[in-house]
């Protein structure tokens, strides 16, 4: 598939299982309804560069390894149901809303992002209780909770930015020269952990809600 394929509110799926489905490079995918779609493909193949955009209500999210993956909604309270498999994101990863909406969205397994992660205003994302691993920039409008996970940063001049709640429980960085904006708050519940040389500017304060160490292998 090549283009934007919109389903609307249409199931895309087969008769009986089998067969594959292939979304080309920079093409788009949009699901507007809630779930099932796809779901009797034995082969889905999302190349790198490719989007799938879930911007119904209450949807389920499959279990695949994604392009881009984006998030969305137009009308009231949505949320959006992970899977509860590891999944893997080869780009970007973003939830977004069209007017003052609330998109609610919670970590059902770990999440590997390959690049940025983007939380618009009056979205929720909760790590819940996994380990996640975002390997470029964290722009945060919304609001980011931490709950029991770890959130590793692993990309090399990463980025954190966003006038949102950044509340982590523990806190990882395996790569150097990450950097947070100016007006960018960032709260640490559990730990704090490098394992690399890093530094803290002038401009970049840790708040902590409890106790909490930092871990310094190599300064």
């Amino acid at each position: 598939m090549q283009g934007i394929f919109d389903v609307g509110n249409y199931n895309c799926n087969r008769n009986s299982n089998g067969g594959s489905f292939n979304i080309a490079a920079g093409a788009t995918l949009r699901i507007g309804v809630q779930s099932h779609s796809l779901q009797t493909l034995a082969h889905i193949i999302l190349q790198l560069t490719s989007t799938v955009e879930y911007y119904g209500n209450n949807q389920t999210v499959i279990e695949t390894t994604y392009g881009n993956l984006t998030l969305s909604s137009t009308s009231g309270t949505v949320t959006k149901t992970m899977p509860n498999t590891a999944m893997v994101i080869a780009g970007n990863f973003t939830r977004w809303l069209v007017l003052e909406l609330v998109l609610i969205s919670t970590a059902a397994a770990n999440i590997t992002v390959n690049k940025n992660v983007t939380i618009g205003a009056s979205c929720t994302f909760n790590a819940s209780s996994f380990n996640h691993n975002f390997k470029k920039d964290f722009v945060n409008n919304g609001t980011f909770t931490g709950s029991s996970s770890t959130v590793t940063f692993s990309g090399v001049t990463s980025n954190l930015s966003g006038t949102g709640t950044h509340n982590f429980n523990n806190l990882t960085f395996t790569a150097s020269d990450i950097t947070a904006n100016a007006n960018t708050t960032i709260n640490v519940a559990g730990n704090l952990t490098t394992t690399t040389t890093w530094s803290i500017y002038s401009y970049l304060w840790w708040y902590s809600y409890n106790d909490w160490y930092i871990q310094i292998d190599t300064w």
